[in-house]
């Protein structure tokens, strides 16, 4: 629900430890920046860690781990398998934007380990930490934060991030009043809140790809009512279980003195090979050990296997139109008719976006239909041209059809989402009634945190989401842009906001190899057949010039989806968006090809 903000969390020093602890101290630099591209045709990141990952530790205590990654608990596992994506602290502003930690201090203590959060940004001003403890078959984590001055704020408190594997397990959701519910963690992408009211729950671990481990979890919550989110909509690998409830109203302020308290208990059933063998677990580990840097589904670094992986390949559709311009044009805006002048002359192919709000003004529609038509004599043609209302970022029927009153003939007209999949998820039927002959939305890897592991993540769930919009829109196209690495507005601001919305931060990966291989990736992900076009920042040469035949398109992927190709059956384009190489058969070739990490390269 919240925008990510651009300033990055800060080291600070660690305080006094108690006897025998030990403190560790880390960059938290989500938006850490590979090494720039070599020269060679691979285009390969070198030297620095290639995903990105900030400097963190690795925490063990018996059958539970986890990494931490700045203010981050990660990948917590029980008996080698992950069982929550992640653990939180966060603190979001009026307008949802994300306040960062300035410091994070990491102490290990026996079998605990505590983070000492300082929080001081955005008119949230708290300190506090987040304490985790492992005793037998569960792990506790505390959350104790102070408001040191009046905080504004839409949200403070823990977040429980659950792994997408889980689609379709069966969830037993426990209220606060003791009732239970037996609902299943969503395999379509839910427009709203798949759980409400929620004291805790409990399901089966299940494995990404069915392996055996799975065991039975209970999750105890603690200090706030919670519920459930659906994040693929944003991209994010994850479902999300949170406090506050939405329905309770927002912004709120935390009074100074005022402390927010939560804590979650995971407990685990024994594993079958946990019998009589209770003297052999793992104690708890002295210090965080170095961070092995990559994604959760990157494994530890082994010896290349001689015969090469396998990916799964899809063929049939035509490769989508794939390009870069895009324009976010606010009529709100004053001097927006040279805003589009001046974008359409530098991409005349450009995909434009109208924010327009409702009713609309005739007058500035009888302008841009002008406008567009003069541009067209001229040579422009654009991708697509859609329109939204302003406030709600859908298409409404009465503003396509204004839309479609002006715009010249020939044009593709879309109707969708300027923002997110998230509101023509949740505004389907709305968009569906002005009858569209195509659909657009746009999309951003970076909506609520900026770790690399989540740019790396989003690009399976870009997967996901284009299946289930084509497959629940047979037969219209399907336009996906701007694809952009930062969110373009803040869709969900509850502040009057400036027009024209201002461009977002700089991505420090922005124009980098891992830029350049994720965009491949993306795009592998997000073509199959009934994608009409995408819109990048940036595209690749040998990506863009891509043919489009019909029934020409060829994709494959990994089991872990780090590693992506697409083709045109001429041209094959892979991308390997892993820290360590990869060799992978592709069709009609001899031998495994060798990929470098984070790397992209044609065939």
């Amino acid at each position: 629900m919240s925008t990510a903000d651009a300033r990055q969390p800060r080291v600070g020093a660690s305080g006094p430890a108690s006897p025998g602890a030990v403190p560790s101290v880390w960059p938290t630099s989500p938006g850490t920046a590979p090494a720039e591209r070599s020269a060679d045709t691979a285009h390969a990141a070198q030297e620095v860690p290639a995903d990105g990952a900030s400097a963190g530790g690795r925490w063990a205590s018996g059958r539970w781990s986890l990494e931490v990654r700045g203010d981050e608990l990660a990948d917590v596992r029980c008996d080698g398998h992950v069982v929550l994506r992640a653990v939180r602290a966060v603190a979001r502003d009026v307008d949802w934007a994300t306040a960062w930690p300035r410091e994070v201090a990491v102490t290990v203590d026996g079998d605990s380990l505590t983070l000492d959060l300082r929080i001081h940004d955005l008119g949230l001003d708290l300190a506090g930490s987040l304490r985790v403890a492992a005793d037998g078959d569960s792990l506790r984590i505390n959350l104790d934060l102070e408001a040191l001055g009046a905080s504004p704020t839409n949200r403070v408190g823990l977040v429980v991030l659950h792994p997408p594997h889980l689609a379709g397990t069966p969830l037993q959701v426990t209220h606060p009043d003791g009732a239970t519910s037996a609902l299943a963690f969503p395999q379509q992408v839910s427009p709203h809140q798949p759980a409400r009211d929620i004291a805790g729950l409990a399901w089966e671990s299940g494995t990404p790809a069915g392996e055996a481990g799975g065991f039975a979890l209970r999750l105890a919550l603690e200090g706030d009512v919670f519920e459930m989110e659906d994040q693929r909509n944003w991209t994010d690998a994850s479902y999300k279980t949170y406090s506050r409830p939405l329905d309770l109203p927002f912004p709120y302020t935390l009074a100074a003195g005022e402390h927010v308290g939560q804590s979650l208990v995971l407990t685990a059933s024994p594993s079958a090979d946990e019998v009589g063998a209770s003297s052999q677990a793992a104690p708890a580990s002295a210090a965080p050990s170095a961070a092995e840097p990559g994604p959760a589904a990157d494994p530890a670094p082994v010896a290349e296997p001689a015969p090469g992986e396998e990916l799964t390949w899809h063929r049939g559709g035509a490769v989508p139109a794939i390009g870069t311009g895009h324009l976010n044009l606010e009529l709100a805006d004053p001097d927006w008719p040279q805003r589009l002048d001046t974008a359409l002359e530098a991409h005349p192919d450009l995909a434009l976006w109208i924010a327009c709000p409702s009713p609309a003004d005739p007058s500035a529609l009888a302008e841009l239909g002008r406008r567009l038509r003069a541009a067209v004599a001229g040579g422009a043609r654009p991708r697509f041209v859609g329109i939204a209302d302003a406030a709600r970022h859908v298409t409404t029927p009465e503003l396509d059809a204004a839309l479609r009153a002006v715009v010249p003939a020939g044009l593709p007209v879309v109707a969708g989402a300027r923002s997110h999949f998230t509101e023509l998820n949740r505004e389907w039927d709305t968009v569906f009634a002005a009858e569209p002959s195509a659909l657009a939305f746009a999309t951003t890897p970076l909506f609520h945190t900026l770790e690399t592991e989540q740019l790396l993540e989003a690009v399976a769930m870009q997967r996901l989401l284009a299946e289930q919009v084509t497959a629940r829109a047979p037969g219209l196209p399907v336009h996906v842009g701007p694809i952009s690495l930062r969110p373009r507005f803040a869709n969900v601001a509850t502040s009057p906001q400036p027009v024209p919305a201002p461009a977002p931060p700089a991505d420090p990966r922005a124009g980098t190899a891992l830029h350049e291989a994720w965009t491949v990736a993306s795009a592998a992900a997000l073509s199959v057949p009934g994608i009409a076009s995408l819109t990048y920042e940036q595209v690749p040469a040998p990506l863009a010039a891509l043919g489009r035949a019909e029934n020409a398109l060829l994709t494959g992927r990994s089991v872990d989806g780090l590693v992506w190709a697409i083709g045109d059956g001429r041209t094959l384009l892979l991308a390997n968006l892993a820290s360590r190489p990869r060799r992978v058969h592709v069709p009609d070739a001899r031998a495994p090809l060798h990929l470098d990490p984070v790397s992209w390269r044609t065939l």
